[in-house]
């Protein structure tokens, strides 16, 4: 017998040691009065499973092993540990309860219910507001207040729920955004009658204010409530009353809400206090100077606290119609929660309170901070099943997420060399390689992908320009002189009446406002001002003249020892309708004298405008940066013959790689494996290439021959060059046409590229009536899925693609 209180463990490795299931379980029987009364765990595989929602297979019926793996484990009364793997990391089957104890079951349930009801269901006390007059300095006027409470219209109502994403999760009636989308022409009218009763009635039913909350973990491994961040799901009509009424208000609240309060409120961005705070943080760690505090603070269920006497208070003195606050307070108050658990609905409750939800070191640990961006990329990559996608598909998700996970870091900081070279390395591994970790794969280099697809390339971001565009919105802000809490403390004192093109950098300054001079060069000729007052532009540093700014033709030097100031306006040196310049600078620079003396209107501010990489004055966009950060080259004539609406992306891809001669063909193997085996699969004549391929070699030119009778093509060339050159021009006018022909080619190229490899490594061949017939039936469905015939137009196209064609009754009956 072990003394009281020894841990006793029963473990082994499947792999190590064959276990007889049964023989196992007659001997945990028997030797259970031996350790009874001490702790003790049973670790490994018994190859069977308690219930059947934990096979991964999907077993329907209890097996004899499961009966008697069950009575062993009731007879030796012990607990099972639920070790669950990721597909079952949302289920809950345990919880801690507020006195460290392990609930499971009914009572796990009841644990979660009452840690919510009490947060959400039960009302605290909240002192009222003393004195309200003196508050808040800011209210809504009459007129601001009045706009907000008038009459709701049909298309406000239809416009709030198409505003609605698809994908947002539906509440307890089930129905999803999508759905009333898809029936608006059915279900429109009684939508909009059911939204608009609430703002006449200033009531709304209970079952439409039902919600169910869903947890979703925080941490890892959840073991307290605490743990699950709860996710409220409300219906549809709830959703669409909401967003009428933030859809009124959301405009007002900029004058309302302070400045130090970025996020949610139009015209600011959160991103400004992420810059601020670390300016107002440096140079904490240096023990001389003033004394200086700073203070993290996390609001506890900040948003499920929130007190409702409080919040109408709030509304109220901020000068809210009362109409407005009745629906808001209606929208609030009369809400019911259900608790999603594992796919069941428990307790009901009513809410009572709550709303639904500079040293030289810092580049280096800033490195091992954006390790985490990196990790992140990786395991993204990992998480998909990437062998089983196209190289047009891995082109598409590296396009649409991969590329957006580094949003939010390049928008603050310039990212690190290392840290583009990294991530740009996982997109390229995905691209060519399905994410493994090889060399030598690429088919095409990263810089050339990147290119536009206008320039030959796959319009995929450059990391670094893009990480630039970002950060030039903070630039934007300053030099147009935005009214923002950011920009005045940079005014105030960093730039001290210096121009931010001339400030210098220096070691006490924070490393994001030093990453923002970094850029400099890159922006600063696409800046353009335009003179109004003349007052707030730079005279030698800002873009005004058509010299460029005058510091390029003018040194420091110069301008002070003219008598003039860095800090100079351009209302400062003109004088009576003059320019003030030294006779010995016109002299030198004649274009001075040249230039006109602006007509200087004292209402007019100077203006700053965006001119891009064409000299056209364009409203400032970030697309609109990256586009004038680019090298541009001249376009590629063969574009629109690859890239063209409603294509199909694997077979466009192929043709791309095709055109730049960037197939892995057997002249182009040769060239690293020097090999007497290499020989066309298709007419053993010669070793295949492009130009072979597309279409010397008798097979290929068989299959292309028949595919040009089929789409009514004729082109004189016989090369591979020349037939791209001869397409690229004769097929530039659209037309349905020449739409199919398009497809026609790519997809000529694609089925040959496709049956060139069966042949070559997995043995299968096809005939050239196969391969013709291949690619007439991709050709058939694409006419297929564009609805030609539904329109009533191209019939006869349509009958000769046997595609099906519905008849004008029909097509008028749908347009109504």
């Amino acid at each position: 017998m072990s003394p009281k209180g020894t841990r006793i463990i029963i473990g082994w490795d499947p792999d190590e040691v064959v276990v007889m299931p049964r023989k196992l379980w007659n001997s945990l029987e028997k030797h259970y009065c031996l350790v009874a009364d001490n702790p003790w765990l049973i670790a490994g595989d018994f190859n069977v499973t308690r219930e059947l929602v934990d096979s991964m297979a999907g077993n329907s019926k209890v097996t004899r092993g499961m009966v008697e793996f069950n009575e062993c484990i009731n007879h030796i009364e012990v607990q099972d540990i639920n070790c669950n793997g990721k597909i079952n990391r949302n289920r809950i089957e345990t919880i801690i309860d507020e006195n460290g104890k392990w609930k499971e079951g009914d009572e796990a349930y009841n644990v979660i219910v009452d840690y919510f009801g009490e947060f959400l269901g039960v009302e605290h006390d909240v002192d009222p507001i003393v004195e309200p007059d003196n508050l808040f300095s800011k209210r809504l006027d009459n007129q601001q207040a009045l706009d907000m409470v008038k009459d709701v219209t049909n298309e406000e109502i239809k416009a709030a729920l198409f505003d609605i994403d698809d994908d947002k999760a539906p509440g307890p009636d089930g129905f999803s955004s999508k759905f009333f989308k898809k029936a608006w022409m059915i279900v429109g009218n009684d939508f909009c009658y059911a939204v608009k009763e609430f703002f006449l009635s200033k009531k709304i039913l209970k079952e439409v204010n039902a919600t169910v909350i869903a947890l979703v973990p925080k941490v890892p491994t959840p073991g307290k409530v605490g743990d699950y961040r709860p996710i409220s799901c409300c219906n549809v009509i709830y959703k669409c009353i909401s967003k009428v009424i933030v859809n009124r208000i959301r405009d007002h609240l900029g004058c309302l809400v302070s400045e130090n309060q970025s996020a949610f409120i139009p015209g600011r961005s959160i991103l400004d206090n992420v810059l601020l705070s670390q300016e107002l943080v440096k140079g904490y760690h240096i023990d001389r100077g003033f004394a200086r505090c700073a203070m993290k603070v996390d609001i506890q269920k900040a948003y499920d606290t929130v007190s409702w006497k409080f919040l109408q208070d709030i509304l109220k003195e901020f000068g809210f119609h009362d109409s407005m606050i009745i629906w808001i307070m209606n929208c609030v108050t009369t809400s019911s929660f259900m608790i999603n658990i594992n796919g069941s609905f428990h307790g009901f409750f009513q809410g009572k309170r709550g709303l639904r939800q500079g040293c030289p070191l810092s580049p280096y640990l800033f490195t091992l901070v954006m390790e985490g961006l990196v990790d992140k990329v990786k395991k993204r990559v990992n998480d998909w099943k990437n062998k089983s996608l196209s190289y047009a598909g891995r082109l598409q998700l590296i396009s649409a997420v991969l590329a957006s996970l580094p949003v939010y870091w390049a928008s603050v900081v310039l990212l690190p060399k290392g840290i583009i070279k990294e991530v740009e390395k996982i997109m390229r591994n995905f691209l060519w390689n399905s994410g493994q970790n090889c060399k030598g794969v690429a088919k095409v280099s990263w810089n050339k992908i990147c290119k536009p697809k206008t320039y030959g390339g796959l319009g995929l971001k450059n990391l670094k320009e893009w990480n630039i565009a970002l950060l030039s919105s903070r630039v934007w802000k300053l030099i147009s002189g935005q009214n923002s809490l950011w920009v005045k403390w940079v005014n105030c004192y960093l730039l001290e009446g210096r121009s931010f093109w001339d400030v210098g950098s220096k070691d006490k300054m924070s490393w994001s406002w030093r990453n923002l001079l970094k850029i400099r060069p890159y922006l600063r000729d696409f800046f353009y001002s335009r003179i109004g007052n003349g007052k707030g532009i730079n005279m030698w540093f800002d873009n005004w003249h058509q010299l460029g700014p005058l510091s390029y033709v003018l040194s420091h030097r110069e301008i002070t020892s003219a008598g003039y100031n860095i800090r100079d306006k351009v209302s400062d040196v003109i004088v009576d309708d003059n320019w003030s310049w030294p006779s010995e600078w016109i002299d030198i620079i004649p274009q001075l004298g040249d230039f006109p003396v602006p007509r200087l209107i004292r209402e007019k501010k100077d203006e700053v405008y965006w001119r891009n990489y064409k000299g056209n004055i364009v409203p400032f966009a970030i697309n609109q940066v990256s586009s004038s950060l680019i090298y541009h080259e001249p376009i590629v004539e063969w574009y629109d013959l690859v890239w063209f609406q409603n294509s199909i992306p694997s077979h466009c891809f192929i043709l791309w790689l095709a055109i730049l001669g960037r197939l892995r063909t057997q002249d182009r193997m040769k060239r690293w494996k020097d090999s007497n085996d290499f020989s066309c699969v298709f007419c053993n004549s010669q070793i295949d290439s492009h130009s072979h391929l597309f279409f010397d070699c008798n097979y290929t030119k068989e299959v292309w021959n028949l595919v040009k009778v089929k789409v009514k093509m004729n082109h004189r060339a016989g090369k591979w060059v020349d037939i791209i050159m001869e397409l690229q021009y004769s097929l530039k006018k659209k037309s349905i046409n020449n739409f199919i022909r398009k497809i026609a080619l790519a997809a000529s190229i694609y089925h040959i590229w496709n049956e060139r490899n069966k042949r070559l490594f997995g043995k299968q061949s096809n005939s050239v009536e196969n391969v013709v017939k291949i690619i007439s039936e991709d050709i058939r469905l694409k006419i297929f899925s564009l609805n030609l015939g539904y329109l009533g137009l191209n019939e006869e196209l349509c009958k000769e693609w046997n595609v099906p064609v519905k008849n004008k009754d029909y097509v008028h009956e749908n347009r109504n």
